[in-house]
């Protein structure tokens, strides 16, 4: 171990944490809880990224940004890695040795690895096509399990994910469930209160049990059967269709609202508007594998932080969920009819549900119990080899 690595400050001394994306993934939420963590316990963290305009930034987290470097065509890939190459450099020389760079995707893990940057406390795995062979290349994969030897621990919220990256990668995960913050819960609960204001915007009647499908809108993701269940069930069932919308449009009776992609607040107004929340997977169209995806496998978290019952089926780690938290019903292969059946028993047995689906999320389904220790370790200068899950 270098000794630009190896030395490293006593716990509780103030340390400032890079945070490296090649892509845009220091704007996704899980960065974001990342980041709010480590600020309001640490100090300083700086996000270096390339946003959606194409410049590359530093900027002091949650504080305005500023223009670091203008590539000279936003649109090339390969110019935006140079670029990224030279601001990693220049953050380098500008915050010293004893920076903590958490790097968060393959392109700057790789990139990173070639430069040599300071000391590498973690790789956080956002990078959803780092297990795809085809978006992966055999060279790329190559590099970047060499990289992760620099990398003291690997975050991830699945393991198997990592398995194309090598032992090592593996070796070094730790697994932290990508949980909606406390304080996310809290907004949630907050626009609870506006229920009527919110359904009232989308025209559902303020007296209606709405349910709630968030994610991919197509057939494998069960919006077939929800819709079929939904025209045998009582006038007040309403059902709210939430993300990019793949199905055909005669599939609208007038019961079905389909909103779209929203807004980080106009998604939490509607987990608080909404009964019950619906996972279903039919497997039509793609693998097991591509339903772990921030819309599909994750939305179970915010359900359970919103207190909704959740209706689950086809998957096999969603039974596990199911079980786990005790919030809802899992239905095997999802049909109209057991759909409908299992959205009768959800709504009789709603105040039930929902207590089970509370106590799961803040006893353990939420982002500072799920990702404590991780924090600590950050925040602890602590030697590197000592990191969790090793």
């Amino acid at each position: 171990m270098s000794s630009r690595r190896g030395g490293h400050k006593e716990a509780g001394q103030a340390r400032t944490f890079v945070l490296a994306s090649c892509g845009r993934y220091t704007q996704t939420p899980p960065v974001a809880r990342l980041a709010t963590a480590l600020r309001r316990r640490s100090g300083t963290v700086l996000e270096l990224g390339i946003f959606p305009d194409g410049m590359v930034r530093r900027r002091e987290w949650k504080r305005e940004g500023r223009e670091f470097h203008k590539p000279a065509h936003p649109t090339s890939r390969t110019t935006r890695l140079l670029t990224f190459a030279r601001a990693v450099w220049d953050v380098e020389r500008a915050v010293g040795s004893g920076a903590v760079w958490i790097l968060l995707d393959i392109n700057s893990l790789i990139l990173g690895g070639l430069l040599g940057v300071g000391e590498w406390r973690a790789f956080y795995c956002l990078d959803y096509g780092a297990s795809n062979s085809r978006v992966c290349g055999v060279l790329r994969r190559a590099l970047a399990a060499a990289a992760l030897r620099r990398v003291a621990a690997v975050w991830t919220a699945d393991r198997e994910k990592l398995r194309p990256l090598g032992r090592v990668a593996v070796d070094r995960a730790i697994v932290v469930r990508n949980a909606p913050s406390l304080e996310e819960a809290r907004a949630i609960s907050a626009a609870s209160k506006r229920r009527t204001q919110i359904l009232s915007r989308y025209g559902i009647p303020p007296e209606a049990k709405v349910l709630l499908h968030a994610g991919g809108v197509a057939d494998d993701f069960g919006v077939r059967e929800e819709v079929q269940a939904i025209n045998a069930l009582p006038p007040d069932v309403y059902l709210v269709l939430m993300g990019p919308d793949r199905c055909p449009t005669a599939l609208r009776p007038p019961r079905v609202v389909s909103v779209g992609e929203v807004s980080d607040d106009e998604w939490l107004e509607l987990l608080g508007a909404a009964d019950i929340g619906l996972a279903l997977w039919t497997g039509k169209g793609r693998s097991a594998g591509t339903y772990d995806t921030p819309y599909a496998w994750n939305r179970l978290y915010w359900y359970l932080a919103a207190g909704l019952p959740v209706i689950a089926g086809g998957h096999p780690q969603l039974s596990q969920l199911i079980a786990e938290t005790r919030a809802g019903l899992f239905i095997g292969e999802p049909e109209p009819d057991k759909v409908r059946q299992a959205i009768s028993v959800a709504l009789m047995r709603q105040a039930e549900l929902s207590a089970c689906a509370q106590r799961a999320f803040y006893d353990d389904m939420n982002f500072e119990s799920q990702a404590a220790n991780v924090i600590g370790w950050l925040l602890s200068g602590t030697p590197l080899d000592v990191a969790p899950g090793r």
